[in-house]
Order: structure tokens, then C-alpha cells, then sequence
């Protein structure tokens, strides 16, 4: 650029001197002196335009950090005047001017199923997306340097993971835990093979003298009499078909403050078929016996187990192999000998599922599995006081898709490989989840549907399952995965468009219309590839189902992410306990910015201001 502008300057002056040398009137030297000038400055400015030049700069601006403050708008939170929303956002306002006085620029949202401004909260939410809100709001004020949620903690939507890198520091709103007749929980064996006679481990809540029990399952209902000294009910169903089934499980006592969370509803899955799984075991530790009680009620299992002279307790050449079989490594391949027969099975398997814990993987192998690095093992614990082991996100040389059932962070992650599943849960300490039984029920439903999809894939060539089968009301469902050209999705009466995206998958959403159960289909030229139903909820039926403030929940949110924990009475003390926090009070900004000089106006006037000075001067001298 500075060799252009001498080269620009010289040609400038020649022209300049050109057209000064010789005139046909005389004009006193110091005239020809500014009109040659003025010449000579006016083409160099002109020449310069040609390289279009440009101007870096460094600029440094002073902010305060930026603070997310995020208030519960759902109906849990007001429940019975436990708060006035006048009040509560008057509060709210009130802590927003405390926040701006101690430094902060602060960003505040009102939550319940969609994020909205604070001055909209009105107390009337029907769905509380705590962790989607925490998600969004951040994905708004990417430069926050934490979050203040105030809430009930009562998660009613899907849960999501807590963007990483934001200290969220919480407060406890709401009404104290109520101790109301409820129906608590349902739990539901996650394998229900046709014929059998499944039983339901029904939790109940409150003090109450009397009261009965009305369980509905497809025809079968039954009704049982119950008193709040029987805080849980097992109760054995008939045998079923194949097939799906809404189960409604509902509670009646004469005069209970909170009928809304009488009611249970769920969809029971009765399968078909029984499978058959070879489980690779590196060795053979408790999580072992864990996921093995789970597969030997959805089929046969052979467990074959690396022996320490070499060679395994299971010839690799006996097993059956093909359609209805799916590997399981656990912990394996751990010697170096057993690589070839992991990279044959892989090879001859369209789906592969592997749990991986504490032992080190040798680099090759990670590599064969698209993992580029092995991924570090922490320490993880949820609400409820149990500690896992999970590895951090392993890095893939391909996309891959994280599924969070709920724990706050991933512990599964599937990827697609050309035509082959493969699905990873790296971890361990999965054993300690059976002293939990509804964390217990959680992960078997995962691993069942896991499952599924890699036999639907090893029968069907298609991978195509909704990420949710049970939904809220007015919340979307969304298909992802492997179908071939041609194939329909059905949902009850109306066809779906499906779209196929540029990495290969094909992908589809839906958005019911209203509450119910709605079957679908997925058909090839009029075959049947896949079928299936989503239950969708009430709008509301979950947001009454647990009221009281969990601080429980909070208190684990906040130290997950290097946050604190307040109570709505202790909240006038958060502005301070902030500011005397490690954040600074003022950020400096500093960004580099270039200017395009050939696009100012200024650089534009000032030519023309040049040859029109020099056009007046000229005249003023007798040059025409």
C-alpha cells in the first residue's frame, strides 16, 4: 500500500507539472506553485481509491458485565397465594435497580414454556422449561458472566443441558414443599415382552385417612383401596399384546388441597420380539452384573470375557451371528489382542453399542471408533446424592449427536458412521444407580431405546424414531435419522414432510394439535418399515404435579456450576455477595476495526473539493 501511494504521488506530480508547464497566459510563480499543488493532490487521491485502502484500528471500550436474571413465570411458583405477581415482580425490579447500582448490566426475562420479557410475567404459566430457558437466554447475551435464576425448581419441560461456562447462582421461590395426597411416581419395567404379566411400582404421598386407587391399562381396569400408611403399591397387570398402551394411574381422596397431581398417565410398550446379546466384557466388575440384570429380560445374553492366559471364555466361531443379535463391549477391547476380533465384529455389525470406563483405550482403537482423543473420566453427581463417574464429551472426527436424559450433562452420544450405528456411554459407576430405582428406570428406558434403534436398523436399513414419544401439549416432536427415498411418515391422518439435510440424515417435525395419544407410521411403497404412538399431555397437567420449592435441586444446580444458593428471604443480600465476588466490575472490550477509506463521504468531498477550488482559482488568474 505505501509502495502504491509514492507511485501514485509521482505520477500525481508529472501530471500536474503537465499541465502547469505551459500556458497560454502568464500566471505569477506562486499561483502555479498552489494550482499545481492542488493538481497534484487531488489525482494522487483519486490513484490512491484505486487499491481500495483501508484503515485498522484497535479499539478498547469500557462495559459492565453483563447479568442474566431469569424469573419463574409458572403457576407452581403462585400456588395458592403463596406470592402475588404484582409483588413478585415489583421485588424483581426492585433487585434489578440493586444490580445495576453494584456494577452490572442486567438482563432480565421472565420463563414458563417460552422465554419472554420480565415486565410480562403475569403468573399464569402452564410449563416450566427451566434448563431450556437457562439455554436460550444465554444463546441471546452470549457475553453474560453469570445467571441469576429465580425459581421453584420444579422442572416440568424437557431438560436440558446447562450451557457450559455460566455460573448460575439461584433462588428459591415458591410455596414450601406441600405434603398433599399425589401420586408421586409410576414406575414402569422398561421391557415388557408380549405374554408377560408386568407388574407397576405405584408411589404415593400425603396423610390422608382413606382413600382408593383406579388403574386403567387398554380394557383392564381395577381399583384399589389404599390409606397414606401404604406409601407404595405393586400391582401386577395382565398379560398383553404387542402393542402400545396409554396407562392412567389416578387417586382419589375426598377433599385433597391439589387434585392436579392425583393423576399419572404414561404409555406402555409391550415388545414382540426377544433378542439376543453378546456382551464382550474387558472385565468384570459391577456394572457388569448392572446392565446384564436389564438384558436378560429383553433376551438371551452371552457374556464372554477376556481370560488372563489369553483367548475368551466364549468361542467368537459358536455365537450365533445376523439379524436379531447385538454386541455390547464393555471395556473391551483392552488387550492388544483383542483388536482384530473388535474391528470384525465392528465390520460385520450395523450397530455397535459401547460402554467404557475407568480403563485406559489404546489410541488405534479410538481412532477406528471416530474418537480422536480418549476423553477424561470426572466425578459426577446428581440431586439425589449419587456420584458417577462420566468422561468428559469425547471429541469425534465426525458429528454426533449428546442425549441428556435429564441429569443436567450427556451421558450417551450416538454417531453415524456410512451406514452403521454407533453409541457410546462413557462411564462408570452405573451400579450405583440401584439404590435409586427411578434414576434405575431412567437409564433402562435409555438403554431400551438405544436398543431398539440399532435392531430396527439391523432389520429395516432405516434409523428413524422420535426423540420424545411423551410430550407437553403445544411442545414439538422431532425425527431424526437414516430412510430411504420414498418413505412417508404418518402421524395419525396427516403426512409429514420429510427433509433431507446435507450431511446425509433426514429429518421431520411435528407439533400436535392437542392432547391425546397419536399413532405413526412409517411406510416404503405401501410396506410397513416402522410404528409407534406419542402421548401428548394436557397443557398444565404437569405444572401442579410437585409443588414446594426444591432447594434440593437448586442448591445442586448452582454448586454444578460454581454458583450459589439464596432463598427469596436471604435475596437482599445477593447484590452484595456479588459484588464482593471475583468478577471485575468494569471489562474492557477491545476489538480491531477497519475502515474502508475509499467508501467515506469525507474522502469523497475531498476531491471534489480540490479540482473545484482549483477550477475557481484558475478562473480568478485568467485561466480558462
Amino acid at each position: 500500500m505505501i509502495g502504491w501511494g509514492i507511485i501514485a504521488g509521482l505520477i500525481a506530480v508529472a501530471i500536474a507539472v503537465w499541465s502547469y508547464a505551459r500556458l497560454p497566459v502568464r500566471v505569477p510563480r506562486g499561483w502555479l506553485g498552489t494550482l499545481g499543488a492542488m493538481r497534484a493532490l487531488a489525482v494522487w487521491a483519486l490513484l490512491w481509491l484505486l487499491i481500495e485502502p483501508v484503515w485498522n484500528r484497535v479499539v478498547s471500550r469500557s462495559r459492565r458485565p453483563t447479568l442474566l436474571l431469569l424469573a419463574d413465570n409458572s403457576r407452581s411458583v403462585f400456588w395458592r397465594g403463596a406470592l402475588s405477581p404484582t409483588l413478585y415482580k415489583e421485588e424483581l425490579l426492585r433487585l434489578v435497580r440493586r444490580l445495576e447500582e453494584k456494577g452490572w448490566q442486567v438482563r432480565s426475562y421472565a420463563w414458563d414454556e417460552t422465554l419472554r420479557p420480565l415486565d410480562s410475567l403475569n403468573g399464569q404459566g402452564n410449563l416450566s422449561h427451566l434448563t431450556l430457558s437457562l439455554r436460550k437466554a444465554y444463546e441471546r447475551e452470549s457475553q453474560a458472566a453469570l445467571a441469576v435464576l429465580v425459581s421453584d425448581g420444579r422442572e416440568t419441560g424437557e431438560r436440558v443441558p446447562v450451557p457450559s461456562g455460566l455460573p448460575v447462582w439461584t433462588v428459591g421461590v415458591g410455596p414450601p414443599p406441600l405434603q398433599d395426597a399425589a401420586v408421586e411416581a409410576v414406575e414402569v419395567p422398561a421391557w415388557i415382552a408380549e405374554g408377560e404379566s408386568p407388574t407397576l411400582r405405584i408411589k404415593l404421598r400425603g396423610n390422608y385417612p382413606s382413600g382408593s386407587v383406579e388403574i386403567r391399562v387398554g380394557e383392564y381396569a381395577e381399583r384399589l383401596s389404599v390409606s397414606s400408611s401404604a406409601s407404595v403399591l405393586n400391582v401386577p397387570l395382565p398379560k398383553l399384546n404387542a402393542g402400545s398402551y396409554p396407562l392412567r394411574v389416578r387417586l382419589i381422596v375426598p377433599n385433597d388441597p391439589n387434585p392436579a397431581n392425583n393423576e399419572w398417565q404414561e404409555l406402555i410398550s409391550v415388545r414382540r420380539q426377544r433378542w439376543i446379546f453378546h456382551l464382550w466384557a474387558g472385565e468384570i466388575t459391577p456394572d457388569i452384573a448392572f446392565l446384564r440384570r436389564l438384558l436378560e429380560r429383553m433376551g438371551k445374553v452371552y457374556l464372554i470375557a477376556a481370560r488372563s492366559e489369553g483367548g475368551y471364555t466364549l468361542s467368537s466361531d459358536t455365537l450365533q451371528k445376523g439379524i436379531g443379535v447385538i454386541p455390547i463391549f464393555y471395556n473391551f477391547p483392552r488387550r492388544r489382542e483383542d483388536f482384530p476380533l473388535a474391528e470384525k465384529i465392528i465390520a460385520e455389525n450395523a450397530f455397535l453399542i459401547a460402554v467404557w470406563g475407568a480403563i485406559p483405550m489404546e489410541g488405534v482403537f479410538w481412532q477406528q471408533l471416530g474418537i480422536q482423543a480418549s476423553p477424561r473420566l470426572e466425578a459426577r453427581s446428581l440431586p439425589q446424592g449419587v456420584s458417577l463417574f462420566i468422561h468428559r464429551r469425547p471429541l469425534f472426527s465426525a458429528p454426533s449427536q449428546a442425549i441428556d436424559i435429564g441429569w443436567g450433562y450427556p451421558i450417551a452420544y450416538r454417531r453415524y458412521v456410512g451406514n452403521k450405528l454407533l453409541t457410546l456411554l462413557p462411564g462408570e459407576g452405573w451400579w450405583r444407580l440401584r439404590e435409586y430405582p427411578y434414576l434405575a428406570m431412567q437409564w433402562d428406558s435409555l438403554m431400551v431405546a438405544l436398543i431398539s434403534e440399532g435392531m430396527l436398523l439391523q432389520q429395516s436399513k432405516i434409523l428413524f424414531f422420535p426423540r420424545r414419544s411423551r410430550i407437553a401439549e403445544g411442545e414439538p416432536v422431532y425425527w431424526e435419522g437414516f430412510v430411504p427415498e420414498g418413505t412417508e411418515l404418518r402421524v395419525g391422518q396427516t403426512v409429514l414432510p420429510l427433509r433431507r439435510r446435507p450431511d446425509g440424515l433426514t429429518e421431520a417435525v411435528w407439533i400436535p394439535p392437542r392432547a391425546g395419544l397419536y399413532p405413526y407410521e412409517l411406510r416404503l411403497q405401501g410396506n410397513l418399515l416402522l410404528s409407534g404412538s406419542i402421548w401428548v399431555e394436557p397443557l398444565g397437567s404437569r405444572e401442579l404435579q410437585t409443588l414446594g420449592r426444591d432447594t434440593l435441586y437448586l442448591a445442586y444446580l448452582a454448586r454444578s456450576t460454581e454458583g450459589r444458593y439464596f432463598s427469596w428471604e436471604s435475596r437482599d443480600s445477593l447484590p452484595e455477595v456479588l459484588r464482593l465476588g471475583q468478577l471485575p466490575l468494569t471489562l474492557q472490550d477491545i476489538t480491531r476495526e477497519t475502515i474502508p477509506l475509499h467508501e467515506l463521504g469525507l474522502w469523497l468531498a475531498l476531491v471534489l473539493g480540490l479540482f473545484c477550488a482549483e477550477w475557481v482559482l484558475r478562473r480568478y488568474v485568467g485561466l480558462y
